[in-house]
């Protein structure tokens, strides 16, 4: 079973080969996905595996494949203040990285059918504010789970300008999940075997589009004693305490007035000619064996492989129909080839007969080689021509592959420099914070507030 990108030695490898593969595509992302180490959301027995390009399931745990992820945030086009709902929020690892971008004053919602994946999504939650660096380079919306069924919510209980559902949607409760967006708002989530991509244009109305080609797991739907229990979301704007405002706002200051450790990271421009994608075979992204007597199979990753380098039908045909008249082109440039072949050998069929005449009458050899030279000695002379072109073509050659070499070697120490610059460059202002926060003339209780009570 292959994976999407090369297996990671740790996060920032990880990071690094999805960046390679044009799954994280814009600054914003690639910061939160460096920021959150996907291995502190496994269990520490099963670690090894966290830099893989898979999915992972252990018991109710789960995460989906690092590629999907990305793909997912990149469409979903999160910013800061939006709201957004995680429908099967899991081990909270996703809405992590979302809150990195919400900010303070947005709204980080999931849902979450077991009751142990909410506990465990909490217990990181906790140790993220007090261990992870992330937490003072960044505004944080801290995420908020319940409970429950995504199935039980009521009908369109509350607006999220963004939503994302982790599990296959049946088509016959796709308006259910539908109604919790807001006009223009995103909803990302796998529908009929694709991952796709919808935004709400009215009451109504839908921009539908596809994201790439999945299979995940259905939403479970809820028995009888669950249909009767109706599951309650957290207030969409829930206001904020004067002591949290003051918080973020004394953090904002000390933020703008320092300089970080590092700046922060910034994606490489493009260069070069765009150039169609290449077909992409089948990638499979299977869960792992977390044990000896259980073995755990879920969705699959896949991009397609029955459309040529991507296109669809229509630019498929166009592409066929160019196809076609560049080889009636090329047809009729090989029969004026043979036609002037064939030509070109009849002269010199005459030239041969005309030459053995001159020669046989010893008359105009002179005349036909223009140096006085004998036909001995003229062929001679194009054998010692045809050697020296042959050793400059040689030459050519391999001065053209030396110089080959040269510029791929230059390319790929460019790319390795630009990578380690943007896996070194990030912002870090947790040392200036907590001196920052230190020198404040407030006291103690009000200081460890302000950063997190974690240790100075």
């Amino acid at each position: 079973m292959g994976s999407a990108v090369s297996t990671g030695h740790d996060n920032d490898d990880l990071i690094d080969n999805l960046v390679q593969g044009s799954y994280i595509k814009t600054a914003p992302v690639e910061e939160v996905f460096r920021a959150v180490d996907r291995a502190f959301y496994y269990l520490p027995e099963h670690r090894d595996n966290a830099y893989h390009d898979l999915a992972w399931k252990n018991g109710n745990l789960h995460l989906s494949a690092p590629c999907v992820y990305c793909e997912v945030m990149e469409s979903l086009e999160l910013k800061p203040g939006l709201s957004f709902l995680n429908i099967g929020s899991g081990t909270g690892y996703f809405n992590t990285m979302a809150g990195l971008i919400l900010g303070a004053n947005g709204t980080n919602h999931g849902i979450e059918m077991f009751e142990d994946n909410v506990q465990y999504a909490n217990m990181k939650l906790e140790e993220f504010k007090r261990t992870a660096p992330a937490i003072d380079s960044f505004e944080f919306c801290e995420p908020k789970f319940v409970t429950g069924n995504g199935f039980c919510l009521p009908f369109g209980c509350q607006l999220y300008d963004r939503v994302y559902c982790g599990a296959a949607v049946p088509e016959t409760h796709a308006s259910h999940v539908q109604s919790f967006l807001k006009i223009g708002g995103i909803l990302v989530m796998p529908y009929n075997n694709h991952l796709v991509q919808m935004r709400r244009l009215s009451f109504t109305q839908y921009d539908f589009s596809i994201v790439l080609p999945v299979s995940f797991a259905t939403l479970r739907m809820p028995d009888a004693t669950e249909a009767q229990q109706t599951v309650s979301l957290p207030e969409l704007a829930s206001v904020l305490s004067l002591k949290e405002v003051c918080r973020i706002a004394v953090r904002r200051l000390i933020r703008a007035g320092v300089e970080p450790a590092q700046p922060p990271p910034q994606m490489p421009a493009a260069t070069g000619p765009l150039r169609r994608k290449r077909q992409q075979q089948m990638i499979v992204a299977k869960l792992c064996q977390m044990s000896d007597d259980e073995t755990v199979d879920c969705y699959q990753f896949f991009r397609p492989t029955n459309r040529r380098n991507g296109l669809d039908d229509e630019d498929e045909e166009e592409d066929e129909e160019e196809d076609e008249g560049v080889e009636e082109e090329e047809e009729e440039e090989e029969g004026e080839e043979e036609g002037a072949e064939s030509a070109s050998m009849i002269i010199a069929q005459r030239r041969k007969v005309a030459k053995r005449e001159k020669f046989d009458s010893g008359l105009g050899e002179e005349m036909e080689n223009g140096k006085g030279l004998t036909s001995e000695e003229e062929e001679e002379e194009e054998e010692d021509d045809d050697s020296d072109d042959s050793e400059i073509g040689e030459q050519n050659a391999r001065e053209a592959v030396r110089r080959k070499a040269i510029m791929v070697r230059q390319l790929k120490a460019r790319r390795e420099a630009e990578r380690v610059k943007r896996r070194n460059c990030r912002a870090d202002y947790g040392p200036q914070m907590r001196n920052s926060i230190m020198q404040l003339p407030l006291p103690k209780e009000l200081k460890a507030y302000l950063n997190f009570y974690r240790d100075f």
